[in-house]
């Protein structure tokens, strides 16, 4: 995969990419986009956002791995 940005080099650490997801769940649920988020993950970082998703009405799976 090629991610191609304005910038001349995109350097994402582990942390960077989690909040991006949780930023993205979190305008998902925001903009009532969708209803259903899967997660496949093994660490518990994104609970307090997919509670946040499943009060606001989605359907929230974790697939631990």
């Amino acid at each position: 995969m090629e991610i191609r940005t304005n910038q001349e080099r995109l350097d994402l650490r582990q942390k960077q990419i989690d909040v991006l997801l949780a930023h993205d769940i979190t305008k998902l649920y925001c903009t009532k986009q969708g209803g259903c988020i899967l997660l496949f993950s093994k660490d518990t970082d994104f609970v307090p956002v997919l509670e946040a998703a499943w009060e606001k009405g989605f359907e929230v799976f974790i697939a631990k791995i």
